[in-house]
């Protein structure tokens, strides 16, 4: 229900929806304690997702801020089918101002080191080896309506 601020109570004995409150607990309110990662636009990047044919998957839309030394890549199936692609590359108008997904992360680690990019949300973890990221960007498929909000990564050496 929607009311003005003349009413003084709700017209309904509405209770609240527990298990809405625990998904907002756990998926949402994660990211406004560092809602100032996704608040500006400067160093703001979209990113085309494309599918093994090269074409873009318009169903899914894929952006990273950063500010100051904090980052996020968030990427959403806006679909009701499952949906797959590589991002790699930031769109830009003119082509002149694009960044990867590795210089989005803000670190360069050795050849030998694998990538692990974390949602913080739901403990997923994302793993490939850094050459892979840098040269060849993230492959991702979510679920309908899916949501990955990748904000803490970390390097390691590779054991193999």
């Amino acid at each position: 229900e929607k009311y003005g601020m003349e009413y003084a109570r709700a017209y309904r004995d509405e209770q609240p929806d527990s298990g809405f409150m625990d998904h907002h607990d756990r998926m949402i309110s994660p990211l406004f304690h560092r809602r100032r990662v996704f608040a500006g636009a400067e160093r703001f990047r979209l990113f085309d997702v494309r599918n093994e044919q090269g074409e873009t998957v318009e169903d899914i839309i894929a952006y990273a801020n950063r500010s100051g030394d904090e980052a996020a890549l968030v990427i959403v199936n806006n679909c009701h089918e499952t949906r797959r692609g590589r991002l790699h590359r930031s769109w830009s108008d003119d082509g002149s101002n694009t960044a990867t997904v590795a210089d989005v992360l803000g670190f360069a680690p050795g050849d030998d080191a694998m990538v692990r990019l974390t949602d913080p949300r739901s403990g997923h973890n994302h793993t490939l080896p850094w050459p892979v990221l840098r040269d060849e960007g993230l492959e991702i498929e979510l679920p309908p309506y899916g949501t990955a909000v990748f904000s803490q990564w970390n390097a390691e050496a590779r054991s193999d």
